[in-house]
C-alpha cells in the first residue's frame, strides 16, 4: 500500500508530516517553501491518522489567511456549536427523566408486592441504587421474572442512551471552550507554525475528565470493536484517580502523584461505592484497618494502573506531553490462585438443590435451563463466562467431520484476547446428557443465545458469576474461603488435562482454551489451526474419575420455559 500524501520518514524511520506553503503565503514564513513536524512514531496507522488532522488543520488555515474569513467562521462554529449543544442536552434531560420515572415504576412495583416486614430492608437496597439485587428480589416476589428482565433491558437501554449523550455533551463542551479560545484571539492574524504546539499546550492544560473523553474517541477511532471491557476499565480507573488525587491537569500529574495513586489504592477497599462505604471520603477509607480480603487485590491494582499509563503514553506521543509519570510504577502482584474443583466437591454440587427436582429451589419459577447447564458446559469446556453468556445458537453451534462444536469467532463474542477466537469440542458427556437436544429445543422456541436465562450486560459475565455466587453461599459457603468460584471449572478443567492419563500437547491445549502462547510455558514456534479431531481429544481427556452424573440424563427438560 502507497503511503499517504503528507507523510515521509526521517532517517531514523520515525514518519513525519509534510506540507507545502502556498506560494502568495511563503512571505508571512520567512519564504519557507514547506512546514514539516515530526509526529514521533513508527506506526503507519496512528501516523496516517494525525497526518490527515494536521493537514486538516493546516489547510484551513491557509484558506483563512488568503481569503481573510477566519473571524466569520469562528462565529459560525460557535453558533453552530450552540445550537448542538442545547439540542444534545434537551435530549439528556429527556432520557433522564425517563429513567427516573421507569425506577419509580418499579420501585413501586416492588414495595406493593412486598411484606410489610420486609419494607425497610427494600427502601434500604433501593437507596443503595443495587439494580441486580433490586430485580432479583422483584422476580423472586412476584415469580414473574420476565417482568424483571423487561426492566432490566429497558433501564440498561436508557443508561446506554445517556452514556453516548454524555460523551457527546462533553466533545460539544470541549469543541466550544477551543473555539471560543480562537474567537479571544481573532484580531491577529494566526502564525501556523505554532498552531499545533498551541493546541497541544492547552490541551494538556485541561482537567483529566476532560482528556479522557478524546482519549476514547482516539481509540475508538483505531478500533471499531473497542470492547465495554476496554471502556468500563479506563472509567473505573480514571473515577480512583479523581478520588484518590482529584481532577488534575494532565501536565500537573507527577511522579509522586503517581505514587500516592498506587499506594493509596493499595489501602483501599473494594465496592467503597455501595452499601455502608457509600459517600465515605478518601480520608475515611484510609484511616480505617481493612482485612486483606476486603482491600482490592493487586491484580486489579495493577489493571487501574495499566490503563492511566496507556492513557498517559498517548499524551507523550501524541499532545508532547514531558513525561509519563506512570510508566515506572510496579505493583507485587500476588498470583490469584483460584483453587480446582475435587471430585467430592463436583459430587456434592451435582446432588444440591439445582439437581434436585424434589426440591423447592428446582421447582421456583425463577430456577431455569440455563442455571442447571452452567456448571456443566464450564466444567466441560473450560470456557470463560463471558464466553459462554455470549455464545449463539445459529451463529456459534457447529459441526465439522461429525463433531460438533462451540466455534468462538471474532464476530461472535468480545474476548479477552485473540488467542481466544477458538474451536471448543463439545465433550460427549455433555451430549449423553442431553445438550444436543436442548439447543434443538431453544431453536423452535425461538431463542437466540444458548444461555437465554442469563442477562447479557456491559460486562458479559456478570450476571453468571453473580448468580453462581449467590448459589454457592447459599449451599457451599466453605467454597468461598478456598477460593472456589465459576472461574475454578476452567482452572479444573485445565488441570485434568495436564495431569490426566492421557498424553496431550501444551499448544493444542492452549488452543482449547484460548491461551497465548506465553502462557503454559508454549514454545517459541507455535502454530494454531489443530484438525478438529485433536482438539475432540483434548476435550475428551477430561474424565473426572469417581464423578457421578448419570442421574443427571433429561433433568434439564422440567426447567424448560418455566
Amino acid at each position: 500500500m502507497s503511503t499517504p500524501s503528507y507523510l515521509s520518514r526521517d532517517r531514523h524511520g520515525a514518519y513525519v508530516f509534510r506540507i507545502t506553503i502556498p506560494k502568495s503565503l511563503r512571505p508571512l514564513f520567512a519564504g519557507k517553501l514547506c512546514i514539516r513536524k515530526s509526529l514521533t512514531t513508527y506506526n503507519r496507522r496512528e501516523a496516517a491518522r494525525l497526518a490527515i488532522a494536521l493537514a486538516a488543520e493546516y489547510l484551513n488555515g491557509f484558506e483563512m489567511l488568503v481569503e481573510n474569513k477566519e473571524i466569520k467562521a469562528v462565529k459560525e462554529s460557535l453558533k453552530k456549536i450552540e445550537g448542538q449543544m442545547f439540542r444534545n442536552g434537551s435530549r439528556l434531560k429527556a432520557k433522564r427523566v425517563i429513567k427516573d420515572e421507569l425506577f419509580e415504576k418499579l420501585v413501586a412495583r416492588l414495595r406493593s408486592a412486598c411484606p410489610e416486614a420486609g419494607i425497610a430492608q427494600i427502601e434500604q437496597t433501593v437507596k443503595n441504587e443495587d439494580l441486580d439485587i433490586v430485580l432479583e428480589v422483584l422476580a423472586d416476589l412476584t415469580g414473574d421474572s420476565e417482568l424483571a428482565n423487561h426492566f432490566d433491558r429497558e433501564i440498561s437501554k436508557l443508561n446506554k442512551e445517556i452514556k453516548e449523550l454524555e460523551l457527546t455533551e462533553s466533545i460539544l463542551q470541549h469543541n466550544y471552550s477551543e473555539a471560543r479560545l480562537v474567537r479571544q484571539d481573532d484580531a491577529r492574524s494566526p502564525n501556523l507554525n505554532s498552531i499545533s504546539s498551541t493546541n497541544e499546550s492547552v490541551f494538556l492544560s485541561k482537567p483529566i475528565t476532560q482528556i479522557v473523553e478524546t482519549y476514547l474517541e482516539h481509540k475508538r477511532g483505531n478500533n471499531a470493536k473497542l470492547g465495554r471491557g476496554v471502556v468500563n476499565g479506563l472509567d473505573h480507573s480514571i473515577k480512583d484517580f479523581i478520588f484518590i488525587c482529584g481532577d488534575l491537569k494532565a501536565n500537573e500529574v507527577t511522579p509522586e502523584i503517581a505514587r500516592t495513586f498506587r499506594d493509596d489504592l493499595l489501602r483501599m477497599p473494594k465496592y467503597r461505592s455501595k452499601g455502608e462505604l457509600k459517600g465515605c471520603t478518601k480520608n475515611d477509607l484510609l484511616s480505617k484497618s481493612w482485612d486483606e480480603s476486603q482491600l482490592l487485590t493487586p491484580t486489579t491494582v495493577a489493571e487501574r494502573l495499566r490503563y492511566i499509563t496507556e492513557m498517559f503514553k498517548w499524551l507523550v506521543r501524541v499532545y508532547g506531553l514531558a513525561r509519563n509519570p506512570f510508566i515506572e510504577l510496579k505493583v507485587a502482584s500476588a498470583a490469584r490462585g483460584y483453587n480446582v474443583f475435587s471430585i467430592v466437591d463436583l459430587n456434592h454440587l451435582y446432588a444440591s438443590e439445582l439437581y434436585s427436582p424434589d426440591s423447592t429451589y428446582f421447582q421456583s419459577k425463577r430456577t431455569n435451563a440455563s442455571y442447571w447447564w452452567l456448571c456443566l458446559v464450564a466444567m466441560y469446556t473450560g470456557a470463560r463466562a463471558g464466553e459462554l453468556n455470549q455464545l449463539e445458537l445459529k451463529r456459534d453451534i457447529k459441526s465439522e467431520n461429525g463433531i460438533h462444536y462451540f466455534h468462538l469467532q471474532e464476530d461472535s463474542v468480545s474476548v479477552k484476547s485473540k488467542a481466544a477466537f477458538r474451536r471448543v469440542p463439545i465433550h460427549s458427556k455433555l451430549i449423553e446428557i442431553g445438550i444436543l437436544e436442548y439447543f434443538e429445543k431453544l431453536k423452535k422456541a425461538g431463542m437466540k443465545r444458548v444461555f437465554e436465562g442469563f442477562a447479557l450486560r456491559d460486562v458479559a459475565s456478570k450476571s453468571m458469576s453473580a448468580y453462581f455466587q449467590r448459589y454457592r453461599e447459599r449451599n457451599f459457603p466453605a467454597w468461598i474461603g478456598d477460593k472456589k468460584v465459576l472461574h475454578s471449572f476452567r482452572t479444573t478443567f485445565i488441570n485434568q488435562v495436564l495431569h490426566g492419563k492421557s498424553k496431550i500437547a501444551t499448544h493444542h491445549l492452549q488452543e482449547v482454551v484460548g491461551h497465548e502462547p506465553s502462557q503454559l510455558k508454549s514454545t517459541s514456534d507455535y502454530v494454531r489451526g489443530a484438525p478438529i479431531e485433536r482438539l475432540k481429544e483434548v476435550v475428551e481427556a477430561v474424565t473426572f474419575d469417581g464423578l457421578d452424573i448419570d442421574h443427571l440424563k433429561g433433568g434439564w427438560k422440567a426447567l424448560m420455559f418455566k
